[in-house]
């Protein structure tokens, strides 16, 4: 019996996606790298301010803004690769996601 006769689709969609996984997971990894570095630029970016409790306020701000972006994005992302079947992509978007904050933390606690 021919494998696809089992699978109520036919398994062409699954077939497909599992071919297209590497491609996914490189352009994830892109994408989840220059995420990482304008969530980055934005923190440090309201990180500089002239004391004013304004800039505090709006520093804070910004910086919760940075940290919902980020931890949606991981679990959007994790959530939508599940729901594709793209198990190579989804490692590699936890990996990507979580690798440079603790590689940054690491290197900022090395040299404090």
């Amino acid at each position: 019996m021919d494998e696809t006769a089992r699978v109520p689709s036919g398994g062409r969609t699954t077939g497909r996606a599992r071919s297209a996984d590497p491609l996914v997971a490189g352009l994830v990894v892109l994408v989840n790298l220059l995420l990482c570095g304008w969530l980055a630029l934005m923190i440090i970016g309201t990180g500089l301010s002239t004391g004013t409790p304004e800039d505090a306020r709006e520093a804070e701000a910004g910086q919760t803004l940075a940290g919902q972006v980020y931890f949606g994005w991981l679990v959007g992302g994790l959530l939508l690769l599940a729901l594709l079947r793209l198990p190579r992509s989804a490692l590699c978007h936890l990996a990507s996601l979580l690798l440079p904050p603790a590689l940054l933390a690491i290197w900022f606690l090395a040299n404090a």
